[in-house]
């Protein structure tokens, strides 16, 4: 999977860049994990380390991180304004591609459409290049915004999440179109 991700790689679109996340992105990248506004759908704790440990464990691990973790990054600029996923994922017995997208609450308007335009990207790379029959992706509950835009994009609701990490989440799924 890892493999077949990076040689899609750098996916653009009209005003931003899926591509490896590179050094210089970290420290824009902790400032997204501390953001409130963000995290509030994610988990319910704060970071339990210090920004120096953060940083220096993100930066012996950057190989491993760009397996399953993507930066969006503005296409003028080359900036770090969020990441995202697109990773195989177990949903019930069936083995589906996940698509993530976490864009900093101070980095973008929250009306700017770069959301949807990675979401978007990334699902039509996983249907073009990867041969994806669907891609879901979770959400939480009260990430209102989200689910408007998984709707946006013709996702649909499937299911609760019961188990795991993200219980109570809800997953939607968005066929491909033959």
């Amino acid at each position: 999977m890892c493999k077949l991700v990076n040689e899609i790689l750098p996916i653009e679109g009209e005003k931003i860049k899926i591509r490896p996340i590179i050094e210089s992105d970290l420290k824009v990248w902790l400032i997204l994990e501390k953001d409130q506004e963000t995290q509030k759908y994610l988990r319910n704790k704060k970071l339990n380390y210090s920004d120096k440990k953060w940083l220096d464990k993100a930066q012996s691990k950057i190989k491993q991180i760009n397996c399953s973790i993507l930066a969006i990054a503005d296409k003028k600029n080359d900036q770090f304004m969020g990441r995202a996923s697109l990773v195989l994922s177990l949903v019930g017995s069936q083995i589906e591609y996940e698509v993530m997208v976490i864009l900093s609450s101070d980095s973008v308007n929250k009306k700017s459409g770069l959301g949807r335009e990675a979401c978007q990207l990334l699902v039509e790379a996983a249907f073009k290049c990867l041969s994806a029959k669907s891609v879901i992706a979770k959400t939480h509950p009260e990430n209102e915004r989200c689910i408007k835009m998984l709707n946006k994009l013709n996702f649909s609701f499937f299911e609760k999440e019961i188990q795991g990490i993200y219980k109570d989440w809800l997953i939607y799924k968005r066929e491909t179109r033959s």
